[in-house]
This record gives C-alpha cells, structure tokens and sequence, in this order.
C-alpha cells in the first residue's frame, strides 16, 4: 500500500563512502560505474582525481523492467541494458538506494551482470533502508558533500512511501552472488550503509 509522505531530505555522514575518498591514491587513475539518477555533486567530488565516471541510471529502467511478465524478459532486458555501455573494468560501483527496489532474482542477475566489469580489488557502495518499515516510492536523488573531511549524504525523496524489504546482511548476500558483504555500518537516518567485494 503506498502512503503518502511529506517531502524529505535526509542528510547523514557515510563513514564507509568517506574511506573509499580516503583510499584514493594521489596518481590513480578510478573507474566509477553509477546506478545513480545522476548529481552534479558526485562529478564535483571526484574532479580532482583521474576518472571515468559510467553514469547508468538504473532507477529510470526499473519500471520497465518490473512490468515483463517473466524473469527471463527481465534478466535479457537487464544483459541487453548493460551491452548499451562500454564499460571498463570498475574500481568502484555506487549503487546508493537501488537494491531497496530489486527482487531477489533481479538482483541476482545485476550481480551476475556486473561480475565481469569489476576489478579483483572492486568495492561496491549500497546503502540499505534497515530501520524503517517504509521507504521513498522511488529511488531517491543522492547529494555528496564533505564537512570537515568527512563525507555526508542528504537524499532528496518523492513525496509518497512503500513498505521496505529491510534486506539483512545475510539475505542480501544469498541473493548478490559472487558478492559478499566487506563492512557494514548502521547510519544515523536508520539506513544501513554497505562495501560489498568479490566473494
């Protein structure tokens, strides 16, 4: 049932998507894919560094996605979405609140479809809704900042809410295979925030 919802923005400081900043060497060259909606914020960030940044957008293919009437419409049109970009080997993949909004067998074909992209030393970036039983309609619009050093998220969301899968640790691992979980911190917004590496 959806609810509506007044508007919110949420900040909250990331500890995990600080380190990945901090982890940055002065002449690496990083490979960022993003299942983002796309912020001018995460460009900014990472200008002083030598990047490729894929922006993919994943969250405006998922209503297409959910209404095929079988897994395997869905797991084609998901393989089909990727051979769209010529992506490199990734050093990191910002998923931010996708994976609130994926089944199990969805997310089991992203991971099976971003297995080959990732570098061996790849880190996965996720943030999970973990303490609140609902969550944005849709996927919210991530906004970085540092304050002080330290890294801060404010998420602008849609107005209206569903209920929350909660995924836990283990349940997200079960469905991501060939990912296991590297570190996991609860936030203080009740998210989860999540590095994922090759298990």
């Amino acid at each position: 049932m959806i609810k509506t919802a007044t508007p919110a923005v949420r900040g909250v400081q990331t500890p995990l998507l600080g380190r990945l900043f901090d982890a940055i060497k002065e002449d690496q060259r990083l490979v960022v894919v993003d299942f983002g909606t796309g912020s001018s914020a995460i460009l900014e960030a990472l200008q002083t560094h030598r990047v490729r940044l894929d922006a993919m957008a994943m969250a405006e293919q998922l209503p297409g996605w959910t209404v095929l009437e079988t897994q395997e419409e869905r797991a084609d049109a998901l393989a089909n979405y990727f051979k769209g970009f010529q992506l490199e080997s990734a050093d990191w993949v910002l998923c931010w609140g996708l994976l609130n909004y994926l089944d199990a067998p969805l997310m089991g074909q992203l991971a099976q479809q971003l297995l080959p992209h990732l570098k061996p030393q790849a880190r996965i970036h996720a943030l999970i809704e973990y303490s609140s039983s609902t969550m944005p309609a849709t996927p919210a619009r991530y906004q970085l900042s540092f304050e002080e050093g330290k890294a801060h998220l404010s998420m602008e969301s849609s107005s209206t809410t569903i209920a929350s899968p909660r995924y836990t640790p283990k349940r997200l691992e079960g469905m991501l295979t060939g990912l296991k979980t590297e570190n996991t911190i609860l936030l203080s917004n009740g998210m989860q925030e999540y590095i994922f590496s090759r298990a």
